[in-house]
């Protein structure tokens, strides 16, 4: 699964800067994902309980959302949840 596996690879990035001390000013919980909708919809429907089409957005719209995950001994990613929070609308105040 191709979008599963940018997005875990995303995932590892995020988990390695954390390693890097001197990366962090602050602690960052937030990750920002640029991506086509179809992506979008796909990652929905494999790690949320939405199902696929309910993860359809218009142009340049998306969903906040927090995801839960676990890293085992290897690096390895195992994301448990993927929960949206929030649709994010163009010319709304959700930004």
């Amino acid at each position: 699964h191709r979008n599963a596996t940018g997005f875990i690879e995303a995932i590892k990035r995020y988990e390695h800067k954390k390693q890097e001390q001197s990366f962090f000013k602050d602690e960052i919980n937030v990750i920002s994902i640029v991506a086509h909708g179809g992506t979008i919809m796909s990652l929905l429907d494999a790690y949320s309980e939405n199902d696929y089409y309910s993860g359809m957005c218009s142009c340049g719209e998306g969903f906040a959302t927090e995801v839960t995950y676990t890293v085992d001994n290897y690096g390895n990613i195992k994301i448990s949840c993927l929960s949206v929070i929030d649709r994010i609308c163009i010319g709304s105040d959700n930004r």
